[in-house]
């Protein structure tokens, strides 16, 4: 049974970023079981809300969709290795979003450009030999919810408290990333 108190709690805490990911949707798209997310709600309008929570890690980003992609260019301090700048071209394989489990399935290319001296330059060169550096950073970093696997990365949605929030019959399935959009459809 859907709590309407939990989701009215919900939105008024998130109201402002509710509002703004409700003003980029269309009606006909969600009457249609479209949701269509424009890469300028991600590199734009939740730009500081995400900087915000990434603490020092971050300084800056842009994420575009186009040829069946994700594409992600930032500007990150590797804490030991410095500042990078790593590009990702991410292709999504399956969206597994049911009542028999919540993950997402990809591949990844990445790019990664040291900022520093020559020091700085070996260290990333002998980090990389372990393999790319987002499985670095996510063994590093414990991050309980993605695995890396050479190439591979698999997101399990299940690891985040917000899942146990949203309707148990919510099903999402990916559908393309091309010309700036993101767009996926949903049925409850």
């Amino acid at each position: 049974m859907i709590n309407i108190k939990k989701i009215a709690v919900e939105a008024i805490t998130y109201k402002k970023e509710l509002c703004i990911l409700l003003n980029s949707l269309g009606a006909e798209d969600v009457e249609q079981g479209l949701l269509i997310l424009k890469a300028s709600l991600l590199t734009r309008d939740f730009k500081s809300a995400i900087l915000s929570r990434t603490g020092e890690l971050i300084n800056n980003y842009t994420i575009d969709f186009a040829n069946d992609s994700i594409q992600i260019t930032a500007s990150i301090n590797a804490k030991q290795l410095g500042p990078v700048d790593v590009e990702y071209q991410i292709n999504i394989q399956e969206l597994r979003f049911d009542e028999t489990g919540h993950k997402l399935y990809a591949t990844f290319k990445e790019s990664v450009a040291p900022l520093g001296n020559m020091g700085q330059k070996l260290a990333v060169k002998a980090a990389l030999m372990n393999g790319p550096l987002l499985k670095t950073a996510t063994k590093l970093a414990k991050v309980s919810f993605a695995y890396v696997d050479g190439n591979n990365i698999l997101i399990d949605f299940d690891k985040f408290d917000f899942m146990e929030k949203l309707p148990a019959n919510l099903s999402i399935s990916y559908l393309s990333a091309k010309n700036s959009k993101l767009t996926l459809s949903f049925n409850i």
